[in-house]
C-alpha cells in the first residue's frame, strides 16, 4: 500500500512550553525544543512538532485556535510519491520542500503533506507486550507509534472532504 502511515503531525498552539510539557507528560521524547516550538520523536520514526500559533512558517489552520495545522503521510517508495504527487497537481497546487516532500491541501483547506516514510525501529517487534503486563504507577507511559489522527471538519464541508 502505498500510503503507509501518519508520518508527522504539525501543530500550531497559544502557548508552546504548556504544549511542550503535555507532549511530555504523555511520554514522547523530545527530539528539539527552543523559543518557537518543539519536536517529539516516537520509536518508530513519526514525529510531533508544535509551533506557536503566531510562526509565519505555520500552514493556515481553518479554524481558530490552537489546533491541527498538516498531516504529513509516509508513503512506501519515492515512485509512488512522484505518483501522488502527478496525481494531486491535475487540480491543485502541489510545493516539494528541501527533503523532497510535498506539500498541498485538501478541498476543505486541511494541509496535508506526503514523504518518503523513514521507519525507526519498532519496540515491539519481535516482542509482544502481554495483555496483562504490569505496568509501573507513576511511570510515564511509553508511546510507540501513531495510529490515526482525526480531523475537525466545518459544518457543512463533511461530503467536500470525504470526497477528497
Amino acid at each position: 500500500m502505498p500510503i503507509m502511515r501518519v508520518e508527522s503531525i504539525v501543530y500550531g498552539v497559544d502557548d508552546v512550553a504548556a504544549a511542550t510539557s503535555y507532549f511530555e507528560e504523555w511520554g514522547l521524547k523530545r527530539r528539539e525544543k527552543g523559543v518557537s516550538g518543539a519536536e517529539f520523536a516516537l520509536p518508530t520514526g513519526q514525529s510531533v512538532q508544535i509551533r506557536g500559533t503566531g510562526d509565519s512558517m505555520l500552514p493556515k489552520a481553518i479554524e481558530g485556535g490552537p489546533t491541527v495545522r498538516e498531516v504529513i503521510w509516509g508513503v512506501d517508495t519515492q515512485s509512488e510519491l512522484d505518483k501522488i504527487g502527478a496525481e494531486l497537481s491535475k487540480d491543485r497546487e502541489v510545493a516539494r520542500d528541501s527533503t523532497g516532500g510535498l506539500h498541498t491541501q485538501d478541498d476543505i483547506g486541511i494541509k496535508v503533506g506526503f514523504r518518503v516514510a523513514a521507519p525507526g525501529a519498532d519496540p515491539l517487534q519481535p516482542r509482544r507486550r502481554a495483555v496483562n503486563e504490569v505496568v509501573e504507577p507513576g511511570k510515564p507511559p511509553e508511546l510507540i507509534r501513531m495510529g490515526h489522527v482525526v480531523f475537525f471538519c466545518p459544518k457543512g464541508q463533511t461530503q467536500k472532504a470525504s470526497d477528497f
